[in-house]
C-alpha cells in the first residue's frame, strides 16, 4: 500500500492491498509457515528503499541501509542473491563507485555474520546455500523439471485473469509515460526475478509468484488517474466513476474465483511438491 501511494491516492493504494489479500494464492499459502508471503512484502520494501536511494544519492548511511535490507532479503530467500547486482547497476548509472561501495558494505554487514556462523559450525560458509544453488545450476544447463514459461504464465493468469492483466498493463503504460524513471528503477528488481523463475529455472510453484503479484497490484492502481486540484462537478463524476470501476474489478475477480473454487482446489493440490512434503522439508532443514 505504501509503495502504491507513490503513484496514486491513499484510498486507491488501499485497493492494491485488498486485491492482493483476496488472491487465492495469498489466502492459501499465507496460512503456512513458509516465507513466500513475507518475502513479497520485503521485496516491495527494498524497491521502495531503492526509490528513496535514488533521491538520497549522497546519503551513504541510507545506501548502506539499502544494502543491508537487500542482504536480509537474500538470506530470507536465496534466489534474491541477484540483488547484489544493484552495486553494478549503481556503477553503470553513476559512472563512479560511491553508491556501489556503500551498498556493498551494507550488504556484507547483513550477510557476513550468517556466512561466518556456517563456516564455524560446518567449516563451509556456503553450507546452507550449496544444495539449492547446485540444483539451480543444474536447472540452468539441463532439464530437471517440467516448469517452464508457459506454466509460469498459466499460474499468473489463474490468479488475476485477463481483467487484472489489462489493468496492470494500463498502469505499466501510464507509468512509462509519466514516471519513467521510477519504472526503470523498479524493473531492476522485478525483471531479473521474472527471468529467473519464468525462463531460466525449470522448477517452481505458484507461490513463487507472490512478489510479482504484489508489485502488479501497485501497477494496477497506478492506472487510475489522480486529481490533485479541486474538481469541477464533471470531473468529480469522473473520479467517482473510476473508483466504481476499481470496485467492479475487485468484485469481478472475487466472483470469478468463487465460481472456480473446485478448479482452484485441484490446482493447489497439484502443487509439486505437495504442501505436506514441502512443509516437512522446510521445518526440518535446520536439523
Amino acid at each position: 500500500q505504501h509503495l502504491a501511494e507513490r503513484w496514486t491516492t491513499k484510498p486507491r493504494a488501499a485497493i492494491a492491498a485488498l486485491i492482493f489479500l483476496l488472491l487465492p494464492v495469498t489466502r492459501y499459502w499465507g496460512q503456512f509457515q513458509l516465507l513466500d508471503l513475507p518475502v513479497a512484502g520485503m521485496f516491495l520494501f527494498v524497491i521502495h528503499a531503492l526509490f528513496v536511494a535514488e533521491r538520497k544519492r549522497k546519503a551513504y548511511w541510507f545506501l548502506g541501509l539499502l544494502g543491508f535490507l537487500a542482504g536480509i532479503l537474500f538470506l530470507t530467500k536465496y534466489v534474491f542473491i541477484y540483488t547484489i547486482g544493484l552495486a553494478g547497476w549503481f556503477i553503470l548509472k553513476d559512472k563512479n563507485l560511491f553508491r556501489a561501495k556503500w551498498f556493498t558494505v551494507g550488504f556484507l554487514i547483513s550477510v557476513l555474520p550468517y556466512l561466518a556462523y556456517h563456516w564455524l559450525l560446518y567449516n563451509d560458509p556456503f553450507e546452507a546455500l550449496t544444495p539449492q544453488s547446485s540444483y539451480a545450476m543444474k536447472s540452468m544447463v539441463s532439464t530437471i523439471g517440467t516448469y517452464d514459461a508457459g506454466t509460469w504464465a498459466y499460474h499468473f493468469r489463474s490468479q488475476i485473469f485477463e481483467i487484472g492483466i489489462l489493468a496492470i498493463l494500463a498502469g505499466f503504460i501510464l507509468m512509462y509515460g509519466t514516471k519513467r524513471n521510477e519504472l526503470k528503477t523498479a524493473s531492476v528488481m522485478f525483471i531479473p526475478f521474472i527471468i529467473i523463475h519464468g525462463i531460466i529455472l525449470d522448477f517452481g510453484t505458484l507461490r513463487y509468484l507472490l512478489p510479482v503479484f504484489a508489485l502488479g497490484m501497485t501497477f494496477m492502481v497506478a492506472s487510475m488517474p489522480e486529481f490533485k486540484n479541486k474538481l469541477t462537478q464533471d470531473w468529480e463524476s469522473v473520479r467517482r466513476f473510476m473508483n466504481n470501476i476499481s470496485l467492479v474489478i475487485i468484485i469481478a475477480i472475487a466472483s470469478i474465483h468463487f465460481s472456480t473454487l473446485d478448479e482452484e482446489n485441484l490446482l493447489m493440490e497439484a502443487e509439486i511438491p505437495p504442501k505436506d512434503i514441502s512443509m516437512a522439508f522446510y521445518l526440518n532443514a535446520s536439523e
